[in-house]
């Protein structure tokens, strides 16, 4: 699920909440998401759910400063236990797919240079969802919706 509108001035404008992120606990109907009814999970299972099913991408895109930005691509994929090849070829194919350079520093990426990162480092796992507060705000129309797997629904 990729979700976005463009405004007036054509910046993406996307808004996750809490409750789409399984941060919050529905409290009232059936709420599911891939078949796991989520009011019934237990708070653990909930935390691997969003893990592996559910990325992240922000406007403040926190990239570490002493990594290059290829490294900054892996540490989700760390978390989800995928093995150091697999991280790193995740991790290229999705600077690609955005037109991030993967041996630049932080230090050395534009506002919009470092939004392609954050962008990779969310879609590099292959989560079913992107959640994401206006991430492509400094990309042209063209590179925002390659980055967000060139749909937008």
């Amino acid at each position: 699920m990729w979700s976005g509108s463009h405004g007036p001035v054509g910046q993406w404008q996307v808004h996750p909440d809490a409750g789409d992120s399984l941060l919050d606990r529905p409290t009232a109907g059936t709420n599911r998401l891939n078949g796991h009814e989520l009011s019934r999970m237990l708070p653990r299972a909930m935390a691997e759910l969003r893990g592996r099913r559910i990325a992240f991408a922000f406007q403040g895109v926190h990239l570490l400063p002493g990594l290059s930005a290829l490294h900054n691509v892996g540490p989700p994929m760390v978390y989800a236990r995928m093995p150091a090849g697999e991280r790193r070829q995740r991790a290229q194919d999705a600077l690609a797919r955005v037109g991030a350079l993967a041996h630049r520093m932080p230090s050395q990426l534009s506002g919009g240079q470092a939004q392609r990162v954050a962008i990779a480092r969310a879609v590099a796992p292959g989560p079913d969802s992107l959640l994401a507060d206006e991430p492509p705000g400094a990309l042209d129309r063209k590179s925002g919706r390659e980055g967000l797997g060139g749909s937008r629904r």
